[in-house]
């Protein structure tokens, strides 16, 4: 942890070079599918130009992390990794900004826990980590981009406990 920033919620919008942490929600300004409506678009394309791009402003070692802006966007992870695994540059001069489902997924997990000082103890399935898990309707790698939507939470177990099953 020696010489990471913590950050807060409003820090976390725009490249930080002292920590070497991008921070971006894909479903809010990272997808041309848009799901603002009127200034809201212009306000949400210009903002895009300036999240996370895969390619050439992302420095080496610099750790991606997605998150909700809920209650602006959806809370649902799956439809975040979704929008990443499908984003659609801007402009056809835009480079490709996808993320694979392997980045995304690091992206809500592993990431997600580096983010928040917490690699220590969760963000993987490891022997004496969290085990904080959910068991998915279908195997997201098997299933089409498109569809990713449509993979549902069967079950959600929270510290060692079942807290929500389908």
């Amino acid at each position: 942890m020696a010489g990471r920033h913590p950050l807060n919620r409003q820090q976390v919008h725009a490249v930080l070079d002292q920590s070497r942490l991008h921070h971006g929600t894909p479903r809010n300004g990272l997808t041309n599918e848009s799901v603002a409506k009127g200034k809201k678009v212009a306000a949400a394309v210009e903002r895009g130009a300036h999240l996370v791009h895969k390619s050439g402003s992302v420095p080496p070692g610099a750790h991606i992390v997605f998150a909700s802006d809920w209650p602006v966007s959806p809370i649902d992870p799956i439809l975040g990794i979704q929008a990443a695994v499908m984003r659609k540059p801007w402009a056809d001069s835009d480079p490709d900004q996808s993320f694979s489902l392997q980045e995304s997924l690091a992206a809500y997990t592993v990431e997600g826990a580096y983010a928040e000082f917490a690699e220590h103890r969760k963000g993987t399935l490891k022997s004496g980590y969290m085990a904080d898990l959910v068991v998915l309707s279908a195997d997201m790698e098997k299933t089409a981009p498109a569809d990713l939507h449509k993979v549902r939470p069967v079950t959600t177990i929270c510290g060692g406990k079942v807290t929500y099953q389908a």
